[in-house]
């Protein structure tokens, strides 16, 4: 009896231990937490703190981008659906006269400096698109106006990534 005694006695120190080691690894835990959540808030106070002055900081500026538009009209693109349809025209022309150099660093220079000039005119007509559906917004423009210069346009844009697909297949290059 004494043996069993001493057994569960001793079964019940390990137990005692091994909650006492628990319940202070626990407190260690905890502590890392806290310290975890302390970084936490002070990474989110420093960066509600920079969004404010970021915010201050832009305000001006945007009050005067706000304020550009009453004084002068915004940028426009310089040409007209037939002026890039002439454009996209030539530019075809260009590609499918070009002459396929053998050198591949050539070759590769060739291909991007063409594929530039689309992406280039690319650009203008969507920045012309993007003028037409402005105009149309503030009220400038007709429905039925606005609807057949964003067909126009639309048709030049697809016109755009066809002779860009008839580049990429000339070349054997995709870009």
């Amino acid at each position: 009896m004494k043996k069993t005694l001493v057994i569960a006695m001793l079964t019940l120190c390990l137990a005692l231990t091994a909650c006492t080691s628990a319940s202070s690894g626990d407190s260690e835990l905890i502590g890392k937490i806290d310290a975890l959540q302390s970084s936490v808030d002070t990474l989110q106070t420093t960066l509600e703190e920079m969004q404010e002055s970021s915010a201050e900081s832009s305000a001006p500026a945007d009050q005067e981008t706000s304020s550009a538009p009453a004084e002068s009209e915004p940028e426009q693109p310089a040409g007209t659906p037939a002026d890039y349809q002439q454009m996209i025209n030539r530019l075809s022309q260009e590609i499918t006269d070009t002459t396929i150099p053998e050198d591949r660093t050539q070759k590769t220079e060739s291909f991007f400096s063409l594929k530039d000039r689309l992406d280039e005119l690319n650009d203008e007509v969507n920045l012309y698109k993007s003028s037409i559906e402005r105009r149309f917004l503030e009220g400038d423009l007709e429905d039925s106006s606005y609807r057949t210069q964003v067909s126009q346009i639309n048709d030049i844009l697809d016109e755009i990534y066809s002779v860009r697909n008839t580049l990429e297949t000339r070349f054997g290059l995709d870009g």
